[in-house]
Parts: structure tokens; sequence; C-alpha cells
């Protein structure tokens, strides 16, 4: 890669991620900002990447227990002393500071395993009921939401009498998650039997909104033609 930048003129876009779990870079973290300012030198596009999402969950980092979960305050109090701290090496005008949260945080989630509760805790349902408790930082990766979004579980219809999948007890859990909007959480066997065709959204700047029947796909529906090559059905 660095050869064929050099040879096309076409500057590469390099970063590195620094996780805020305390307020100060340490002596560590200069090696590869030594590194990135190198290629800002050389005329390349440096991104310093924040992780506030990654330092949100209590992930084990390679290390014999998971670390502390911290809130969010904190983590963003963090972040911006990495901030301030990092231009003592890095060129400020040559530049860009991300946050991950920017990238991994979703306006539309599907639930992982057809709505199941083993994806959220690691007590069991059955042997636990409502005693089984949330696993918090398994929460923390699923709840990192941006306005309005919506979560969707691709499953059958949820009972409350089933266990799990799909699990009404998860099926809760995730409506708290999006803000105790019990719309804002979505079962696809349930808008395939009310609607007759397949779930689907619009992503805009602006947010999601749930992309009405067009008059064409309107009109094939009422000859009895599948509206799209797959639609949707329910399973799990």
């Amino acid at each position: 890669r660095l050869e064929e930048s050099a040879r096309t003129g076409k500057p590469l876009k390099v970063y590195c991620g620094y996780d805020p779990r305390t307020s100060d870079l340490h002596l560590g973290h200069t090696i590869t900002m030594r590194k990135l300012r190198q290629f800002q030198t050389l005329g390349h596009e440096v991104t310093f990447l924040i992780g506030n999402y990654t330092s949100l969950l209590g992930d084990p980092g390679g290390q014999s227990k998971a670390r502390d979960l911290l809130d969010y305050e904190t983590v963003m109090d963090n972040a911006q002393t990495y901030a301030q701290q990092a231009f003592k090496i890095l060129d400020p005008q040559k530049t860009q500071v991300r946050y991950n949260a920017d990238w991994l945080s979703y306006d539309i989630l599907q639930t992982p395993h057809h709505c199941s509760w083993h994806s959220l805790s690691y007590d069991s349902y059955s042997t636990y009921g409502e005693d089984a408790e949330v696993c918090e930082g398994a929460r923390n990766a699923l709840a990192q939401i941006r306005k309005g979004a919506v979560i969707v579980a691709s499953s059958k219809t949820i009972d409350p009498e089933d266990v799990d999948p799909p699990s009404d007890r998860a099926k809760r859990e995730y409506i708290t998650i999006v803000d105790d909007a019990e719309d804002r959480f979505i079962c696809v066997a349930d808008v395939w039997d009310d609607e007759d065709r397949a779930l689907q959204y619009d992503v805009t700047g602006s947010g999601v909104t749930k992309a009405v029947k067009s008059a064409a796909k309107a009109a094939v529906a009422a000859l009895g033609i599948g509206a799209t090559a797959a639609q949707a059905r329910s399973h799990g």
C-alpha cells in the first residue's frame, strides 16, 4: 500500500484506536502515536480514534476477568482529555478525531439468535425464571442505539409462555433498550401476518422510518404475486 501510494500520489487513510479507560494516555500509547505522526509528515490522512463505545463494555481484554464497567459520563470525560493530550504528538491541523460509537451504534438491530435470552444472560431462564439476571456487558453492547432506533426480531410471534427462543423475557429487555417504546420492537412474523409483505425501513439523516408500500407493490400483491424475490417468513 505504501508503494502504491508513493506511485500514485494518493495518501493513505490511517487510524489507531485508544480506549479512554482512564483520564490519561500512557507511555505505551506514544509508540503508535509517533508512528501516526510519521504518516502525517509523509502527507497521509490520520484519524485518532477514541474507543468510547468499547470502553463502556466489560470485555476481558485478554485478561482473566472482565474489565470494570464505566459509566458514559466518565468515558466521555476521559475521551476529552485523550484528544487534548494526543496533540502533544500529533499535528492538530492534520488530525481527524473520531469516536467509535459513531461507527458501532445502530439505527436498526436484528436481535441475535431470533430474540434468544441467552444473548443477554448467562442464566438459564428455564431454571431461574424472572430471577435470571441480565449480563450488563451484553446489554451495554446491544444498547448503543441512535435516536429513534428500532429492534427487529427475525422470529415467529413471541409467546409469553415460550421459554427460548424467541423469548418474551428478552423481548421485554429489548423494549427497555429502545426507551420502553413498544412500537420500536418489531417481530417480522407479526408484520407478515398483518401486512402480508416484507418488513422494510428507510434510514436517513433524520432517523428511521418504516417504508410505505408503493402503488406498484400494492398492485402486484393484489394479483397474488410476491412483491420481492424472498419475502419474510417467520422462523426461529
